[in-house]
């Protein structure tokens, strides 16, 4: 559980995708964050409505932006995986496969 809220894995992969690719100045698109995320437009809608639900994300003329809420989750995320990449290569486990 982020932030207290519960996310699923594609949940968390559309965070990821909108702060890893969104940029303040220049938000993502839903048909850019439909192919990156490797799914049909629909699909990233029906994500980010989930999202918005939950405070994460708005949409705003058509460009999807994380809110507050959505950019303390992004960070927490980065911060678990980076956690976990570090345990990972603790245990000898490559760090390119730990990625």
């Amino acid at each position: 559980m982020i932030n207290k809220i519960e996310l699923t894995k594609k949940e968390r992969d559309t965070i990821i995708a909108i702060g890893d690719y969104g940029k303040k100045d220049f938000p993502l698109r839903l048909v850019e964050l439909s192919d990156i995320l490797k799914v049909k437009p629909p699909t990233a809608l029906n994500l980010v409505k989930r999202l918005q639900d939950k405070g994460c994300m708005n949409d705003e003329k058509g460009m999807i932006i994380l809110t507050e809420t959505g950019k303390r989750t992004y960070s927490e995320l980065l911060e678990n995986h980076r956690v976990i990449e570090t345990l990972m290569v603790s245990f000898g486990i490559d760090a390119e496969k730990a990625c």
